[in-house]
């Protein structure tokens, strides 16, 4: 025996709502997208939505074209710091311990993270006013800092790596690290 699917009732009502001018609800959620989206390349770049032809239907696709692109980098007013480990002493005298990544591929391409580093966890820095001032810091001298943390913890303050040669240990980077930077 074939068993064969009905047909989607669509209900009058949803017609009606779909062809009906778009809510403002929507228009707003539009232009909050526009403005938090990345356009750059995209159709979405430089247009403006002509509110008298729009519909709930048609606000609804471009919602979920919109909501398809990346966020706009956010940190670009951040310091330019390399991706690595650092160590800075607060205040109080006390070693502190960092993680900057700044990937270079996929979703987050761009973006610098910044996470403490408590033993062999890392906690993020989510802060943004907390995050802008501990990178400020490390940007001050950011060679001095990596090297600290490789002297402090042991492991190249470049890769990460344990360091196992007296000299390497001394300067904080491992050898192969240091010809890098």
């Amino acid at each position: 025996m074939t068993r064969t699917t009905a047909p989607r009732d669509t209900t009058m009502a949803q017609i009606a709502y779909d062809q009906a001018p778009a809510t403002e609800n929507r228009k707003g959620y539009i232009l909050d997208l526009l403005a938090r989206r990345d356009l750059t390349g995209t159709p979405f770049d430089g247009w403006t939505p002509d509110w008298s032809r729009a519909t709930n239907a048609t606000a609804s696709q471009v919602i979920t074209r919109l909501k398809a692109l990346p966020y706009k980098r956010t940190d670009s007013t951040l310091p330019d710091v390399p991706a690595g480990h650092y160590a800075l002493e607060d205040a109080a005298g006390a070693v502190k311990f960092y993680e900057v990544d700044r990937p270079t591929q996929g979703r987050w391409a761009g973006r610098t993270f910044l996470s403490a580093c408590a033993s062999d966890e890392r906690h993020p820095i989510k802060n943004p006013a907390s995050r802008a001032a501990v990178l400020a810091e490390i940007a001050l001298d950011p060679r001095t800092a990596m090297m600290r943390y490789g002297q402090e913890i042991g492991k190249c303050g470049h890769c990460g790596r344990t360091l196992t040669d007296a000299e390497s240990r001394a300067r904080g980077i491992g050898p192969v690290c240091m010809e890098k930077i």
